[in-house]
């Protein structure tokens, strides 16, 4: 019996979705409302003259409004948890985020961070006490699309390696309120980097020592993956210097004001550390940043990934109907 089910199970969820949501959402909006009040034997969720408005028509809007997303999201959590195995690892990386959620929420919000997140995790559809439950679905499905992604790496990157020329960059940075009039004591800082450097002092260890970079200082400056899809994500001057550079090439310093930054107001000198293709696929660093491009240049590719997953699955739909709006709203085909 045990094994029928295993095999039954996504039979069984599909059609129950529609159903449970249908009953939850209507009791958990009208609980303690009009209680008892009927018409044409369905429960009374509001009335105003001669209108009436029924659980039937709240379930019917919702499934016209939200049904569609609704299905897909519990489909792909459904496929996510099915399809990726629960390791050790995975645990302990889901533990750390709840953790460090956790932590954030109740910095933020002391008296009532329990409430948020239960209420949080009950709109997503997992219990209030689940945030585990949560995490560990983030965590297995950043290593569906990785694992993806690193299969079809060639595939996937070489596009992006030939329009976006992307980089690896480190950065020095001397801070100053005004770029443009730096003071003594700021230029003796900018004299004495560029005294280490000419001296063949490696760029990481000069950054590690001088740089005012509290966030990149201690990794030798390193800021990572760039490309020419910038995004607003770094200082459009400093962006654009990065991108000018060959691999080894240091740039002259560059000049960032308070209008263009006010935390990184300063001098900034940019390394440019590696631009072969090979090199940055295999750099571990680089990873998430060559995942967020493959994304960013490949929309819903999440949507295509979960849903090639779910073929592998054997999945029976008891209803096509609601096979086609799960893949109209993923945007996939059979």
């Amino acid at each position: 019996m045990i094994d029928i089910l295993k095999k039954q199970w996504f039979v069984v969820l599909i059609a129950c979705i529609l159903v449970i949501f249908g009953v939850y959402v209507i009791y958990d909006t009208n609980k303690g409302k009009l209680p008892g009040k009927k018409v044409d034997g369905n429960a009374l969720v509001a009335s105003l003259d001669s209108a009436s408005f029924t659980a039937d028509d709240l379930y019917n809007k919702i499934d016209e409004v939200k049904g569609d997303e609704l299905l897909a999201t519990l489909f792909q959590q459904a496929v996510i948890m099915e399809a990726v195995e629960t390791t050790d690892d995975l645990k302990s990386e889901a533990k750390l985020q709840a953790d460090q959620i956790t932590e954030s929420m109740q910095q933020q919000d002391p008296a009532g961070y329990k409430k948020t997140i239960g209420t949080s995790l009950k709109n997503m559809g997992f219990a209030e006490d689940d945030l585990e439950g949560y995490t560990l679905l983030i965590a297995k499905n950043n290593k569906l699309l990785s694992d993806y992604f690193d299969a079809h790496m060639d595939e996937l990157f070489t596009p992006i390696y030939k329009n976006k020329h992307p980089r690896s960059v480190s950065h020095i940075l001397v801070k100053m309120e005004d770029s443009q009039n730096p003071t003594e004591e700021e230029l003796a800082k900018v004299r004495k980097i560029n005294e280490a450097l000419a001296a063949g002092k490696d760029f990481s260890e000069v950054a590690k020592e001088f740089s005012d970079d509290t966030g990149s200082a201690a990794e030798g400056g390193w800021i990572g993956y760039v490309d020419s899809d910038n995004s607003g994500s770094l200082v459009k001057k400093f962006h654009a210097k990065a991108m000018e550079l060959s691999k080894g090439e240091v740039s002259d310093w560059v000049k960032v004001t308070m209008e263009d930054s006010n935390s990184y107001s300063g001098w900034h000198l940019i390394k440019a550390i590696e631009t072969e293709q090979k090199a940055l696929c295999e750099n571990e660093d680089l990873k998430d940043g060559i995942y967020t491009a493959i994304s960013n240049a490949n929309k819903n590719i999440g949507y295509k990934i979960v849903w090639e997953e779910s073929k592998k699955l054997n999945i029976e739909f008891p209803d096509e109907t609601v096979k086609t709006r799960i893949m109209n709203f993923l945007g996939v085909k059979e």
